[in-house]
Order: structure tokens, then C-alpha cells, then sequence
């Protein structure tokens, strides 16, 4: 994002918030709160504690230092959005059924591999 430190806290929020498409209502069940917290937040009335903030941030793809000063911090890493979040947890779980699959399959060929050994064995004596 741009350089904004000539605006206040509230209205980098709802600039972030309406770049993302966001009303307030969609932004405050992101973040867990009610819709008069967001309000609040984007009119400079209270500001968001730190937990919350970090939370706005990821959600808003914007670093916490842009929200907090409206400048950019090479430093600061992006949390990552709820979408991609969600995606990685879907990316696990399949990856993880996959394994309890593949575990299956090898102990099958395992039993299987005992039982024509066995077999073998039996057959040369």
C-alpha cells in the first residue's frame, strides 16, 4: 500500500477495508467483533487493541506498521488472509487422508507379500 501517514488510523482501516470489498459488517465477523467496534475503530473513537490489530492487518493483506503509521515496513512480514489460511488447512487434511491411504496400501501389499512367501515356503519343503 501507499505511503497514507497523513491519515488517521480509522480511515487507513476503511480504506484497507473497502479495497478488500469489505462492508463493516463482513470485516467485524472477520475479526470476531461487533460491527460498532469497526465503526468506532474507522472513526478514530477507540482504537483496536493489539490482538485485534494484527488480526486487521492479516485480513486486510496490509502490514500492521501501514495501519499504525501509514508507512511501509521492509521488515514487517504479511500475515496471511483467512482464504489462504483455509486453503493450506484443506491442503493438509487432503494431504493427510492421502497418507492414511497409502499407509493402507502398504500394509495390504505387506500382508499379501506374507502370505506368497509363506506359500513359497511351504511349497519347497
Amino acid at each position: 500500500m501507499q505511503s497514507d501517514s497523513n491519515l488517521f488510523l480509522g480511515e487507513r482501516i476503511s480504506n484497507a477495508r473497502m479495497v478488500k470489498g469489505f462492508s463493516q459488517k463482513q470485516l467485524a465477523a472477520l475479526v470476531g467483533v461487533n460491527k460498532s467496534s469497526i465503526e468506532n475503530w474507522e472513526t478514530d473513537r477507540i482504537g483496536p487493541r493489539a490482538n485485534r490489530l494484527n488480526q486487521l492487518a492479516g485480513i486486510l493483506g496490509v502490514p500492521v506498521a501501514w495501519l499504525l503509521s501509514g508507512e511501509e515496513s521492509s521488515s514487517e512480514i504479511d500475515l496471511p488472509l483467512q482464504d489462504e489460511t483455509m486453503m493450506l488447512r484443506n491442503k493438509l487434511d487432503a494431504a493427510e487422508s492421502m497418507l492414511k491411504q497409502l499407509g493402507d496400501i502398504i500394509k495390504d501389499i505387506r500382508q499379501q507379500s506374507n502370505i506368497i512367501q509363506r506359500d513359497f515356503d511351504e511349497e519347497s519343503i
